[in-house]
């Protein structure tokens, strides 16, 4: 499970399809450790206070990426999504979630993504249960090598290419091979997106 990773994948969701702004708020009702709240038919804490406990509780997308609150992702994703989760899982499969990287030659796994509109997402609470989860990276399996091309992604101006481990091959000084680079996706999301995907990426510096 890529854990607090996927939260770059879930801040693109949100605002590419799911109509947030970094200024979205969203109350994480001071969670912390042994204070969990209930999103759907989870309950999910964060490591800390990200509100603080002066405050009302609502923190902004930004906010809440830079202190890696899995309340405010799995309350964002469930309400947004909980009433068409296959237009969240869809979005996370075009980025190539549940599919290779290029590397099968070399043993690669499959990354593991259970799509909202199949017999397998039906058990264990369904949406309910499965989609607050997925919001912060669990109820999915994805290999680093996976995730580490998706974050290379959004750095490549949101150009997704398969990872290369030789650039060229040479013999007596002279180039006699290169290795193609492979698009896998020309543009993850829209530049507006990058910005601020870049901008969140900076405030958890």
């Amino acid at each position: 499970s890529p854990g607090s990773t996927m939260k770059l994948a879930t801040t693109m969701a949100l605002l590419e399809i799911g109509g947030y702004t970094l200024d979205t708020k969203v109350n994480t009702e001071h969670s912390r450790p042994g204070h969990k709240v209930k999103v759907g038919a989870a309950r999910i804490e964060d490591s800390h206070d990200v509100a603080g406990k002066e405050s009302n509780g609502y923190v902004t997308l930004k906010e809440a990426f830079a202190h890696s609150s899995n309340v405010y992702f799995a309350k964002a994703v469930y309400e947004r999504f909980k009433d068409n989760p296959t237009e969240y899982t869809d979005y996370l499969a075009k980025l190539r979630f549940n599919d290779y990287v290029g590397l099968e030659a070399y043993g690669e796994e499959r990354g593991r993504l259970i799509m909202a509109n199949t017999p397998e997402w039906n058990t264990r609470g369904s949406t309910s249960s499965r989609l607050p989860r997925l919001a912060y990276g669990y109820e999915m399996d994805v290999p680093p090598i996976h995730m580490i091309t998706f974050y290379n992604g959004v750095a490549n101006n949101g150009r997704m290419v398969a990872p290369r481990f030789v650039d060229r091959i040479e013999r007596d000084g002279e180039v006699v091979e290169r290795m193609p680079v492979v698009p896998l996706i020309e543009k993850m999301c829209s530049n507006s997106t990058l910005v601020q995907l870049d901008s969140c990426l900076a405030a958890a510096a």
